[in-house]
C-alpha cells in the first residue's frame, strides 16, 4: 500500500470491524483473514477510534473527543472536522447495526453521536 501524502488521494483497506484483527502484521508483510474488507475513505476509521473501548464511560468518551480528534487529525494529516464528521457517521452506524442485530443500542456510540451531531 502506498503511504499517503497531502494532495494525493489513495485507497485504504478498511477492515470489517465485525471481526478483530482483520489485517495483521505477519513477518515481512499484511495478511488478511476477512474476505469482505473494503476499500473507502480513510476518515471511516476514525469513528472505532472515538467510541471504543464499549466498556468506557460514555462520559469519559465525549471528555477525550476533541484531544483524540486533533490527536489523529494531526497524525493522518486530515482536516478536524471531516474526521469528526466521519466519527459521527461511523457512531451513528455503529448504532444502526446493534440494532439490526437484535440488540439494545450501545451508550458509547449514542454519546460520541450525540457529540459529533452537525449543526
Amino acid at each position: 500500500m502506498e503511504r499517503a501524502r497531502p494532495g494525493r488521494p489513495v485507497a485504504t483497506l478498511v477492515p470489517d470491524h465485525d471481526e478483530a484483527a482483520t489485517v495483521l502484521r505477519h513477518e515481512d508483510g499484511w495478511t488478511a483473514n476477512d474476505p469482505h474488507g473494503w476499500v473507502g475513505d480513510l476518515g471511516f476509521e476514525v469513528g472505532p477510534v472515538l467510541y471504543n473501548p464499549w466498556a468506557t464511560d460514555p462520559d469519559v468518551l465525549t471528555r477525550l473527543l476533541p484531544r483524540r480528534l486533533d490527536r489523529l487529525a494531526e497524525e493522518l494529516d486530515q482536516p478536524r472536522d471531516r474526521l469528526g464528521a466521519s466519527g459521527f457517521v461511523a457512531a451513528v452506524l455503529s448504532q444502526v447495526w446493534s440494532c439490526e442485530d437484535g440488540g439494545a443500542p450501545h451508550a458509547g456510540p449514542a454519546a460520541v453521536a450525540v457529540a459529533l451531531r452537525p449543526g
